[in-house]
């Protein structure tokens, strides 16, 4: 559970739009991850890109879908305004408690394409990521703005709670589960303890099985 700080910037019941940043670089959520701030540049083409029509959920439920939205990259992150559908229920409420302040947070779905581990920082470098949906949410994860990664298919979230008990058992941290839902973590894990072939060949055959890369 986070205590953000940050709050939805605007909420425009008349025009049913809701403003704020979805996403700050540079600085730690309470997960351990990090995101660059060069790590959407290639989708936005750059400082100053704009994405259209961009997915606005309820709570990253994929099945509640509650209007679309623009996106802009900045230097500082993603800012958002999110235009709430008429004639949708979630999203009637959504408008209703974002005006209330009771809904104050923004929270992203991406996929990553590529991170590394900083031990200076402790933290998981997210440094190239596709941004895929952003939601209103009420507990968000990033006490400056709100990073979620979400998974869309009901396989990969099994094959992550698989691999994250396995190495939870063996006494691995946040940061080496980390790596294991990004698809690093048999390198990692190999080059870490190569004597622990068990686990090894563990999260290997779960990669196999569920077809992680």
């Amino acid at each position: 559970m986070n205590y953000a700080s940050f709050k939805v910037k605007q909420v425009d019941q008349e025009q049913r739009t809701v403003t704020g940043m979805a996403s700050v670089f540079g600085n730690k959520d309470l997960d351990g991850d990090i995101i660059e701030p060069e790590a959407f540049s290639e989708q936005f083409g750059g400082v100053g890109g704009v994405m259209q029509n961009v997915k606005t959920l309820w709570q990253h439920a994929w099945s509640d879908v509650i209007g679309k939205g623009t996106a802009t990259l900045t230097p500082e992150g993603i800012e958002f305004t999110a235009t709430l559908s008429k004639g949708i229920q979630k999203a009637d409420e959504a408008l209703v408690l974002a005006k209330d302040g009771i809904i104050d947070s923004f929270s992203i779905g991406f996929r990553m394409l590529k991170g590394t581990m900083d031990r200076e920082r402790d933290a998981y470098l997210i440094q190239e990521a596709k941004l895929m949906e952003v939601s209103l949410v009420t507990f968000p994860a990033n006490p400056l703005a709100t990073i979620s990664e979400v998974k869309s298919k009901s396989e990969a979230i099994e094959a992550e709670r698989a691999m994250s008990g396995i190495l939870r058992d063996a006494g691995y941290s946040k940061q080496m589960v980390k790596l294991a839902l990004s698809g690093q973590l048999v390198k990692r894990h190999e080059a870490v303890d190569s004597q622990d072939q068990e686990i090894t060949q563990k999260l290997k055959n779960l990669k196999s099985q569920f077809n992680i890369s």
